[in-house]
């Protein structure tokens, strides 16, 4: 898949909205163009996607993460002479005519209607996961994220309280915390009562917050879908920093990661009563131990 493909997340629309939306003066010819592809492809479904632009025609299947691709009928040649046709635009085309990195380049165009649901029934296929994975994480980090604000607050707050100025790490100095935590081991009430509960307050969010830089356990991208009426779940493993105490896990997809449904994985049945709970949160939710819900298509779990 060419790395300049902008993907495109299906955007929030009733059938009926999507029949009533606004249309430009193609707009007939593009209803005609989806007609055509519903007699030859009817489980090919259509909504307006914002993601491009307002008269483009988003295509996917019913528990499809993000859009194949796109539909529409007009002018997209670099020419200043007007030439509309009808547009397909998907990953799977690589059209040399055009530099990479421009959009013309992942476009097959034709004038004849019938070749244009050909192009369709080539080229419109599903977002590899691993790139509906790489284009989740960054909801998977900021919910990890907020799901400790609170810790990371207090120990900033009660660090700061100590030393009454920040320093260059989350922690104290490792001289003053080593002495602290020597009068605490012996019982000493250190300073005033404010400021002994300072203390403890302290490493009681420390040691919440180191908790929480030692995940345990493998985190998992999972596509739940339909295939020939059978589910499957596509899923990618995710790499995590593992080694930074003094931050927050950053998790990433590894290159070349590929994805597996195969029952025989012994975290298989873990991460299908991962995504059974999950799909009862609210979605962008993190849950220690269990993972997060991004959509309906889209979860993260931690086996």
């Amino acid at each position: 898949m060419a790395e300049h493909y902008p993907v495109a997340k299906l955007e929030e629309q009733t059938e009926e909205q999507f029949k009533t939306r606004p249309r430009n003066t193609h707009g007939l010819t593009v209803d005609n163009f989806i007609a055509a592809i519903r007699e030859e492809l009817p489980d090919l479904k259509f909504r307006s996607c914002v993601t491009y632009n307002n008269s483009e025609v988003a295509v996917y299947r019913e528990g499809d993460a993000f859009a194949r691709g796109w539909i529409n009928y007009g002018d997209y040649g670099p020419s200043t002479s007007v030439n509309n046709r009808f547009v397909v635009y998907s990953h799977t085309i690589e059209n040399g005519k055009y530099r990479s990195g421009s959009s013309q380049r992942n476009m097959a165009m034709t004038t004849d209607i019938g070749k244009a649901v050909k192009l369709v029934k080539k080229h419109i296929r599903p977002i590899p996961a691993r790139v509906v994975a790489k284009e989740s994480i960054g909801e998977l980090n900021r919910a990890f994220t907020d799901s400790h604000q609170g810790v990371a607050q207090r120990l900033i707050n009660s660090r700061d309280s100590i030393v009454g100025r920040n320093v260059a790490t989350r922690f104290l100095p490792n001289a003053l915390e080593n002495a602290l935590a020597l009068l605490r081991m012996q019982g000493i009430t250190i300073g005033d009562k404010d400021f002994h509960n300072t203390v403890e307050a302290y490493f009681e969010a420390k040691d919440a917050f180191i908790g929480a830089t030692q995940l345990k356990g493998n985190v998992y991208f999972v596509h739940p879908h339909m295939r020939a009426g059978v589910p499957i779940y596509d899923a990618i493993q995710i790499t995590w920093d593992k080694n930074m105490a003094h931050s927050l896990p950053y998790f990433k997809v590894s290159e070349g990661v590929q994805p597996w449904n195969d029952e025989t994985n012994g975290d298989m049945d873990a991460i299908k009563g991962r995504v059974a709970v999950l799909n009862m949160m609210q979605n962008a939710e993190f849950v220690h131990g269990v993972g997060m819900k991004v959509d309906a298509n889209r979860y993260f779990v931690v086996v």
